[in-house]
């Protein structure tokens, strides 16, 4: 009759408990059932891992660019963790990022599965239900961000979709197991519990989290220490400019017409003469210019007037700011920076700084519902309000500032400058207190800032490139080269041939190397790796920027291939110089033109040697992170910018290149 009861209850799963000695902790899935959860837990490892490594390389990912959610997930609200003071003070960073979560979680979850040897223990059943709650918000918070049309994580979306499947592949396995134990079938495994794959699956996982947190510590040290030393050389050059400020003042002149009242924003707290003036250059959807902005209002509270403090306005949104070339980045910018400057239109500085605040703490969001609810809190009429900030008095100031970012050579936000001088290294943990505290140590006088005048932008760039660190240039086995070998300045383009900028800096190189000393040469070595705007062989890229990208470069590869390398250079040249109409028949028709057999030309196109080449070019630009083309390294530096009206910054980079020894 005991035998009998067991039978029954295996016949009967619903009658049972799901311990690990009940008919659910027995159960033995099907080997697909099995085989096609592994495999998903795989998957989402892969893409939960890809993520991890993009966090740790900065490196963008197959099909996510500067602009896509990849790039941007950690900003998410749900994209990182704080962790507790106690805890971040003793491992040394402050957040946790979800894909370290959803990654340790999935290797550990993988584990577990293996060792439960297609047994479904109740507490790894619980685990892969806890995981889908955490990918049911996930997915809503994708939803979301689409419908407010910004762009989405392809890898986190595939996680989740693995996640989904390993639920289905767990349940309808299960379902199965339980159908052929009703039929009598021998599909029941040996009694065993949880402990096993819980112990396996706990080591794993706190084992990954170890690793993940002994790398970010590493990480973020480097990065302190980088910020540090940026920080450190700041405090250094304004303690030196109030030395000199005690001696005397005078007022020089500038390029740029920053008035007789120098660099200072138009709303200021504190007084028009203090020993530190800080002047914050942001937006109020960055959130690294909320962050700044409360550690300098912090240093205000602590220090009263002997700190003044004001705001320009530098906004990454093409509707405002004309420099951009239609990149757009913070959707809600010029009408969140407009409505500061309305408020101070109607209540002067109080009013600016009242609805400054409120911006910040929105992250300059917002819909119009909650702005007119808000403008009525405040004390605004929104009928006299709205009108005002949609008028161009609203529009000027925003625009004045982005024009001065520009001429500053502003390359991100915030740009903070103090006493005139830009303050780099603020990312430095209490960077901003602690140089403005060693500052104020040194009693600086109070001044107005009728003598603050930052660099501008052509001394800046050229001092950007010089304080880049050098980067070792990837293997180049098949490499096209022109100048010699001995220059002292070696030129490296990673370049689209479709690409106009590519074109231009391309035909100024060339010039510089084919013109004498005396008439402008410059002593260059250049040379062309190839980094095609075109999904067609740039797999990497999230979508095709140029369409013929990659057959260029295989008409170039190709001619080199049958001509060596002074075909190659003549077929390159022809390309830059003919990219309109791009296509089979115009690759032909260059082929001619630089006296190669057209038809031996197309057939090289797709020989194994010219894709390796451009390949081997593509995979280096990964390697270096290159988010750009044309992207430059001059003597192993990056050039951040290498070029903007009336000032060509490639030649005086490359005069400073020649004249400093390597």
């Amino acid at each position: 009759m005991a035998q009998s009861r067991v039978r029954d209850g295996a016949k009967n799963p619903g009658n049972a408990g799901s311990g690990a000695g009940s008919p659910i902790g027995r159960l033995r899935l099907p080997l697909w059932a099995w085989l096609g959860g592994a495999a998903s837990l795989l998957a989402a490892s892969g893409a939960s891992g890809a993520l991890v490594w993009n966090h740790f390389t900065g490196k963008y990912l197959p099909g996510c660019g500067p602009e896509s959610g990849c790039a941007s997930i950690e900003n998410h609200p749900l994209g990182k963790f704080a962790l507790p003071g106690a805890l971040a003070d003793w491992i040394g960073f402050a957040w946790w990022p979800a894909s370290f979560l959803g990654f340790t979680f999935f290797v550990a979850l993988l584990a577990a599965w293996l060792v439960c040897a297609r047994r479904v223990p109740s507490a790894l059943r619980l685990a892969v239900w806890a995981g889908i709650a955490a990918s049911v918000v996930y997915i809503g918070a994708i939803v979301h961000a689409l419908s407010g049309g910004k762009a989405f994580c392809h890898y986190c979306v595939a996680s989740h979709a693995a996640n989904f499947l390993l639920l289905a592949f767990m349940e309808i396995g299960m379902m199965a197991g339980r159908r052929s134990m009703a039929g009598g079938a021998a599909v029941r495994a040996p009694r065993g519990g949880w402990l096993g794959p819980a112990v396996v699956g706990a080591a794993v996982f706190f084992g990954a989290t170890g690793a993940l947190a002994h790398a970010e510590r590493g990480k973020v040290t480097r990065e302190r220490e980088a910020s540090e030393a940026a920080r450190a050389e700041a405090e250094r050059a304004l303690i030196a400019q109030a030395e000199r400020a005690r001696a005397q003042q005078t007022v020089r002149e500038d390029a740029w017409n920053f008035g007789p009242q120098g660099f200072t924003g138009r709303w200021r707290k504190g007084p028009e003469a203090a020993p530190v003036r800080i002047v914050i250059m942001s937006g109020y959807q960055c959130p690294q210019c909320k962050r700044i902005e409360g550690e300098a209002q912090a240093l205000r509270a602590k220090h009263g007037d002997r700190i003044s403090l004001s705001h320009k306005h530098y906004v990454y949104n093409a509707d405002c700011n004309k420099y951009l070339n239609g990149a757009t980045l913070h959707s809600n910018g010029c009408w969140a920076a407009r409505a500061a400057e309305t408020a101070g239109i109607l209540r002067g500085n109080d009013g600016f700084w009242q609805m400054h605040a409120w911006l910040f703490d929105r992250g300059g969001g917002f819909t119009d519902e909650v702005f007119n609810a808000a403008l009525v809190e405040m004390g605004y009429d929104p009928k006299v309000f709205v009108p005002v900030m949609m008028s161009d008095g609203s529009l000027r100031p925003v625009q004045a500032d982005i024009d001065e970012g520009f001429a500053l050579g502003i390359s991100g936000t915030p740009m903070v400058v103090i006493n005139g001088i830009e303050f780099k290294g603020w990312e430095a943990p209490r960077a901003l207190e602690r140089t403005v505290e060693a500052l104020l140590a040194t009693d600086p006088p109070a001044a107005t800032s009728a003598n603050d005048r930052p660099v501008l932008a052509r001394e800046k760039y050229v001092a950007d490139w010089r304080d880049e660190t050098v980067r070792a240039q990837p293997a180049d086995t098949v490499r096209r080269v022109r100048g010699s070998h001995d220059a002292p300045v070696e030129v490296v383009v990673f370049g689209d041939l479709q690409e106009p900028n590519t074109a231009k800096i391309d035909a100024q190189l060339r010039d510089w190397l084919d013109l004498a000393p005396d008439r402008g040469g410059k002593p260059i070595r250049y040379v062309f790796r190839h980094y095609p705007g075109d999904k067609t062989c740039n797999t990497r890229l999230p979508r095709t920027f140029f369409e013929h990208g990659c057959l260029t470069a295989r008409a170039a590869e190709a001619a080199g291939l049958l001509g060596g390398d002074d075909a190659y250079w003549r077929m390159h040249v022809w390309l830059l110089q003919n990219q309109q109409g791009m296509g089979m028949e115009a690759v032909r028709r260059a082929a001619i033109e630089i006296g190669l057999d057209a038809e031996a030309l197309i057939s090289a196109l797709i020989n194994p040697r010219v894709n390796a080449a451009i390949q081997e070019d593509i995979n280096a630009a990964v390697a270096l992170g290159v988010g750009q083309i044309p992207c430059i390294y001059v003597n192993g530096k990056f050039v951040r910018r290498w070029w903007r009206e009336n000032d060509n910054v490639m030649e005086r980079i490359i005069d400073e290149a020649a004249a400093t020894p390597r």
